[in-house]
């Protein structure tokens, strides 16, 4: 998803999926969507503890496929 803003016109959101992309126009979908973003933007680690999950999670991995032989 990204948030348009221009100068002197409303917000616009454009949903992209894999197979089709949407331009939101009304206002309060667009809020909407405003909002969400910024509750997942505020509820996101940072870059160093985002890296720490990461690299606890690459130590605990193994492959599920059986070794080559």
């Amino acid at each position: 998803m990204t948030l348009y803003t221009l100068l002197d016109a409303p917000k616009v959101a454009y949903e992209e999926g894999s197979r089709s992309g949407n331009i939101i126009e009304d206002r309060d979908a667009v809020a909407e969507r405003e909002e969400n973003y910024d509750l997942l933007r505020a509820m996101a680690l940072s870059p160093r503890d985002s890296e720490a999950v990461i690299r606890a999670a690459m130590k605990d991995w193994t492959s599920c496929r059986p070794p080559r032989t």
